[in-house]
């Protein structure tokens, strides 16, 4: 089957918004083990495991397969799948004395995650945080196995505090020998231990640390980065060494504190100016806030203190948004160094190729966009436009854009966890657009989010009447699955309005509204809501232009029509119209009216095929966040929400 996906790629400054449409969750029973999880309560012979799956910006993982093993007992592994809300929460069965409890996690796609926590039967122990990697990772971001690979050097002989001697000292050499042979699960554990008994190291919370990540324990590396970074900042000059920063500022940044981490390698360079791992990360931290001119500088100054090649490449996003695209396209040059963008590393090569991408649209142009157009052109073009009365006043833009900023604000800052009633009719067309198959299947989608307070996360799921998630399409028949409409108004954001130009280009009457009709066309250079086509492995950054139709009075977004600013023959992508009418919905216990798509007509041309999706919402309700195991996974009808 033929599958698509349209992500937006929201990189915000630290103090940017966060869309919150929130988790609630359907669970499968243990597979292993006596009784119903959810209806336990717990004895002085059990203990009471539970915790949370998430990625690394917080976001939930559903679906994850969660292993708790209990060391030294005869009972089996309990394993049970984690919750919507990335949640789980189970009793197994204990002895007298400490007890070593593992927790793993694992998911199709992602990294697995381990954690070893000690408790005794009868306690409740603290949740337990797993973090699950995408793989391959996000290229932004800063990689794991680069950063543990930079630096260990500087950590293998521990010199701040008391000297490690005896039994610690030949603990750690295993220890170490361990993360050599590139098995963190294994050290881990000692290097933990060693961290608690030897507080005064700064070296060994650092290593502890670094392994904890390797292995998705990251509220336990949270603890160990945190305290061994607050020695150093606090130590004499002689105990002070930036590693801890570093590594505790590149957690940060996979968290979304994207301002946390600046702090942080900044205090790493006041102990070591020219170091150039703690200059690139800065300047990474920079860029993802996108603080472009500091992001180029201190990325420059990395460059010339002998950072690596992927300083290259991320210094040429920070020209391309300074609009400096044949200095940044020396910088993808440099990156590749005389390799070809085909061997690159999957990551790397998808960010190279949307960087090329974007040199090209600001360099060579798109074309006249719907900016550009006289309202007599657009209106000959696009019949919905007829009976459209121009306003002559450019300086009214300012204001109406002003106000729709405002009320997108408001709706995206208090977005509620939601789910709707969907129906899609996924059909193939001929090329005189008539239809040649369809097929019509119908969902319950959840709008779920995540706190993440650097960056705006929209998480959407589609399930069946078993609150399982599942994927639209027969596996048989050619169908193209679109989603992601609720966000689409966030280009009018105050945060986002930087990204695009827009032009007020009249008044119309729509479905009986008094409405403005606005113009926008992405720029290039600094546009936020950059969109990914991916499909079959193949990826092209896709920038759109369109209308938009405002109600004059409340400026409440009514319907938004988007396309291509530029086709993208890389993927073989001639056309994308989008084209979403949104309603009022009323949230009762909130007393909160949102506007939200109703319905939605999206049409593709991807390799001289056409392709049309219909997709109508009804029913919108109030999703609630469950917080245990579930012994019957509930339908739809059931499942705690509210109109």
């Amino acid at each position: 089957m033929l599958r698509s996906q349209f992500r937006s790629r929201l990189r915000t400054a630290a103090a940017a918004l966060i869309l919150l449409p929130a988790c609630s969750y359907a669970q499968k029973p243990a597979k292993h083990g006596a009784g119903a999880p959810g209806k336990q309560t717990r004895t002085e012979s059990t203990i009471e495991v539970s915790g949370q799956v998430t990625a690394p910006h917080g976001d939930p993982l559903a679906g994850a397969e969660v292993t708790i093993a209990v060391a030294g007992t005869a009972g089996k592994p309990q394993t049970l799948s984690s919750g919507l809300g990335g949640k789980f929460d189970v009793h197994v069965a204990g002895r007298p004395g400490p007890l070593a409890i593992t927790v793993t996690a694992a998911m199709p796609g992602y990294t697995g995650a381990e954690d070893t926590v000690e408790a005794e039967a009868g306690q409740t122990i603290s949740p337990v945080g797993l973090v699950l990697r995408k793989q391959p990772d996000d290229p932004v971001l800063p990689d794991l196995d680069d950063l543990c690979t930079r630096l260990l050097p500087g950590l293998r002989t521990p010199a701040t505090g008391k000297p490690l001697t005896g039994v610690a000292l030949r603990q750690m050499d295993v220890a170490l020998r361990l993360l050599d042979r590139d098995a963190p699960e294994s050290a881990a554990p000692t290097l933990g231990a060693i961290a608690r008994q030897n507080s005064g190291c700064i070296e060994c919370g650092t290593l502890a640390g670094l392994a904890e990540l390797e292995t998705g324990a990251w509220s336990s590396a949270g603890s160990n980065l945190m305290r061994a970074a607050h020695d150093v900042v606090t130590a004499g000059d002689k105990r002070r060494i930036p590693e801890p920063l570093i590594a505790l500022g590149d957690l940060q940044i996979w968290r979304g504190e994207f301002s946390k981490a600046a702090v942080s390698f900044l205090e790493a360079l006041a102990i070591h100016p020219d170091q150039p791992l703690a200059l690139q990360e800065l300047g990474r931290a920079f860029l993802l806030q996108r603080r472009m001119t500091a992001a180029d500088r201190y990325l420059g100054r990395a460059l010339a203190h002998g950072g690596d090649a992927e300083g290259h490449l991320l210094r040429a996003q920070a020209l391309i948004e300074l609009n400096q695209p044949a200095k940044a396209q020396e910088q993808l040059d440099a990156y590749l160094g005389g390799r070809k963008a085909k061997d690159l590393a999957q990551g790397p090569r998808s960010l190279w190729s949307q960087y090329t991408a974007r040199i090209a649209l600001e360099s060579g142009g798109g074309g006249a966009t719907v900016i550009d157009r006289t309202p007599e052109e657009l209106a000959a073009a696009m019949p919905d436009l007829k009976g459209l009365a121009p306003i002559a006043d450019p300086a009214a833009l300012d204001s109406v854009l002003l106000k729709v900023g405002r009320g997108v604000q408001a709706i995206f800052e208090g977005f509620p966890n939601t789910s709707v009633d969907e129906e899609i009719e996924m059909q193939r067309l001929h090329p005189d657009g008539k239809v040649a198959d369809s097929l019509k299947q119908q969902f319950r989608y959840l709008l779920l989010s995540s706190l993440s307070r650097d960056s705006l996360v929209l998480n959407e799921f589609r399930t069946n009447n078993s609150g399982a998630t599942v994927n639209p399409g027969a596996q048989d028949r050619d169908f193209m699955v679109t989603s992601g409409f609720a966000s689409i108004p966030l280009i009018f954001h105050p945060t986002y309005q930087v990204g695009s130009s827009f032009r007020l280009l009249g008044r119309q009457q729509v479905a009986g509204h008094d409405a403005l009709v606005i113009a926008f066309a992405e720029r290039p250079a600094t546009a936020k809501m950059l969109e990914d086509f991916v499909l079959k492995g193949q990826r092209a950054v896709v920038l759109t232009q369109g209308l938009a139709w405002v109600d004059a009075d409340t400026f409440q977004v009514l319907r938004m029509h988007t396309d291509l600013l530029k086709p993208a023959p890389e993927v073989r992508l001639s056309s994308q119209v989008t084209d979403v009418s949104y309603g009022p919905v009323l949230f009762k216990s909130k007393n909160q009216t949102l506007w939200l798509p109703q319905d939605v007509a999206v049409t593709v041309s991807w390799n001289k095929r056409m392709y049309r999706n219909v997709h109508r919402y009804s029913n919108y309700q109030l999703f609630q966040v469950g917080t245990r195991e579930k012994t019957k996974t509930p339908k739809p009808s059931s499942l705690p929400a509210e109109q």
